[in-house]
């Protein structure tokens, strides 16, 4: 091993023993979250899951249910059912405060099957631990950091196997992971901030709509079809029934065909007064580095670039994280215990024994 190698196995050394604890979060986390939605569905069946049949209720008729049902609250927010058999959720705020709960609603009856606060919570505590650690602010900036380490493992892990250096199973598993892996911890660090390369539609002229009391607002079926005239083709994934602001326009959430993103990556800004379009963010109408800041590098990270496969991949991959840190600790152990281990000399009464 010549020197320049040697030092890429002891920078690959310590900064696995460093962040082979993080390593086997992110990964056993990563795992899970690759596939969020299906899991979460699956540990909450009963608010989920819908038996479809007929038409759905118009969405002003079911919106009222959940805000009877909780007294007190407002509607915030609708997310849309994007099968048959899924229900709506409706978003609601306690009072004036930031307490938020997610109702769930059977949209063929307008039966409400239940909230956010009686579900199991399991993958909202994962996605903490992934992000955060479950540490706040400081659990961000370790996760960063262990973000950074997997990028080093990898690459220098890759340059070991292409020497063929110690190759072993942990090798030959960690450089399958890196390739799938390494895509994950640049994306984490989003590299190209959004900011930098897009400028927001509510920081120009004329996009902010004065609040006028007492004028109708449009309702939310008025709303999703004022969107859908304007990005004809696209899916409504949700709408929100009150601005950021006083004087913030709604918005409504759209997906393309081919974005695989969750909650939709363009976005129609509706005056609710009129129904006149303030602004349209169009993900297909973004220059290519904004297009990988909104779009891609949240797909790439969590796998959904090309849909199911690479939401598997994802899966395996970051599934096998924990395999190679807890194999790597163990082979350093051993060759420690080896390199160790002098073998006592016999001695005279030895030979008598």
């Amino acid at each position: 091993m010549n020197r320049s190698t040697w030092r890429v196995a002891v920078l690959h050394l310590y900064t696995g023993l460093t962040a082979g604890f993080f390593l086997v979060v992110l990964g056993t986390t990563g795992a899970l979250l690759a596939f969020e939605e299906e899991i979460d569905r699956g540990l909450n069946p009963h608010l989920a899951f819908v038996q479809p049949h007929g038409e759905h209720l118009r969405l002003e008729q079911l919106t009222p249910k959940a805000v009877a049902a909780y007294p007190g609250y407002r509607a915030s927010a609708l997310i849309l059912p994007e099968r048959a058999d899924l229900s709506l959720i409706v978003s609601l705020v306690e009072g004036d405060t930031r307490n938020y709960l997610a109702v769930f609603i059977d949209p063929y009856t307008g039966k409400v099957l239940g909230d956010s606060a009686h579900a199991n919570q399991f993958m909202s505590v994962v996605h903490r631990i992934h992000t955060r650690l479950a540490l706040g602010g400081f659990g961000s900036a370790l996760t960063f950091l262990g973000a950074l380490g997997l990028i080093v493992l990898a690459a220098s892990g890759m340059r070991l196997w292409l020497q063929g250096q110690r190759v072993t199973a942990h090798s030959n598993i960690g450089v399958f992971a890196a390739l799938f892996v390494l895509p994950f911890a640049i994306t984490a660090l989003r590299p190209i901030p959004l900011g930098m390369v897009w400028t927001d539609p509510w920081t120009k002229p004329g996009f902010r709509v004065p609040p006028q009391p007492g004028v109708r607002k449009l309702s939310p079926d008025e709303l999703v079809d004022t969107a859908t005239r304007a990005l004809p083709g696209a899916q409504p994934v949700s709408l929100g029934l009150m601005g950021r602001e006083a004087d913030f326009p709604l918005d409504v959430y759209m997906r393309w065909p081919e974005d695989h993103s969750s909650d939709g990556r363009s976005i129609v800004y509706v005056n609710p007064y009129t129904g006149g379009i303030q602004a349209v963010t169009n993900s297909r109408e973004m220059n290519p580095a904004a297009r990988y800041a909104w779009v891609w590098n949240w797909q790439i990270h969590t796998g959904r670039i090309f849909s199911r496969p690479s939401q598997l991949a994802a899966g395996i991959a970051s599934a096998s994280l924990p395999v190679v840190a807890l194999s790597g600790v163990l082979l350093w152990w051993k060759r420690k215990r080896r390199s160790t281990f002098v073998p006592r000399r016999k001695t005279i009464q030895d030979e008598r024994d």
